[in-house]
């Protein structure tokens, strides 16, 4: 606990600007924080500073003129220059990102069977034959996913067995409930009743 007296403060400041340091501990309580914390250059609570300035960040419309395309165009310069391992790193992620796309894209079939076959223990194969089997539409809706894209392959998570392709809205439903049997019975006799 920081002794009241402010002499003590004076000091405290003293040794953090010969320190080099930015902060302090001052001998008088912030009295919106309870913070001792002081900034060496203001004599000002840090913590309340800390939060005002983050508060102005987030503000969209106070930060609007400092957030035009070329300011940050030219901030983005000034780091990649003064920081060039960073960027060469962040650059390579963004090319091996880009690899990666390039691939998917070129190989779209290949991703989905090992996809399939990594968490569903089944192939491609397996799940065109039940999407042509329940007729390209949801097991339990009977409807074609809304969303366009493919159906969800719906499995028991005690034993992963695959028991049917769902639509999106169906495949969240069942998650929803836990695949519970009986939190199910329970939300048609809910319906039921009303």
């Amino acid at each position: 606990m920081p002794n009241q007296y402010s002499g003590i403060g004076r000091q405290n400041r003293l040794q953090a600007i010969e320190e080099g340091k930015k902060t302090y501990e001052g001998s008088t309580v912030c009295k919106h924080c309870g913070s001792y914390e002081k900034y060496v250059s203001t004599s000002s609570c840090a913590p309340c500073l800390k939060k005002k300035g983050l508060e102005k960040l987030n503000n969209e419309e106070l930060m609007k003129p400092y957030r035009t395309k070329d300011k940050v165009k030219k901030r983005l310069d000034i780091w990649r220059e003064e920081n060039p391992e960073k960027y060469q790193n962040q650059y390579k992620n963004d090319i091996a990102r880009q690899k990666c796309k390039e691939y998917y894209h070129n190989n779209k079939e290949n991703v989905k069977d090992t996809y399939l076959q990594t968490n569903y223990g089944i192939t491609l194969e397996d799940y065109n034959f039940l999407l042509e089997d329940q007729n390209k539409k949801c097991k339990i809706c009977n409807s074609e996913c809304s969303t366009g894209k493919s159906l969800a392959v719906d499995h028991n998570h005690e034993t992963g067995k695959v028991r049917g392709l769902l639509c999106k809205n169906c495949n969240i439903g069942l998650g929803m409930f836990f695949d519970s049997i009986d939190f199910l019975e329970s939300a048609v006799l809910y319906l039921k009743s009303s």
